[in-house]
């Protein structure tokens, strides 16, 4: 782990990935909306960032958790829908406006990290 990566910029990092991921499979679904026996695929965001935070809030030494957090395969919260069903692309869009809020606020946190950090390297000022 080097000087500058903490387990919440990693915490962070990862979570911006899972977001990007649900962005292209958001993307492939919208794109197969009128392919027949196309089964939608979703990420279950909210279990992934459960599954990342707990690694985040366990007992181990932070240059352990961040190797964890780093080593998460988000594909294993990626779901398939069980049959083929016709995709509404009202859903998806709804789906892509949430995740872009998502992406958002996490870049958003990603920028105070980075100030805090400038913030503490600048001696406060």
């Amino acid at each position: 782990m080097d000087l500058l990566t903490s387990v919440t910029s990693t915490l962070l990092n990862k979570s911006l990935d899972a977001a990007q991921l649900q962005q292209r499979l958001i993307a492939q679904n919208v794109a197969n909306a009128s392919t027949e026996g196309y089964r939608a695929m979703s990420l279950n965001f909210k279990a992934a960032l459960q599954h990342i935070d707990s690694v985040a809030n366990s007992s181990l030494n932070d240059a352990d958790k961040v190797d964890r957090i780093n080593n998460v395969n988000l594909d294993q919260f990626i779901s398939l829908e069980e049959a083929a069903v016709k995709i509404e692309l009202d859903e998806q869009i709804l789906a892509l406006n949430k995740n872009v809020i998502n992406y958002q606020a996490l870049l958003t946190a990603k920028s105070k990290l980075g100030g805090i950090m400038k913030s503490a390297i600048n001696g406060g000022r």
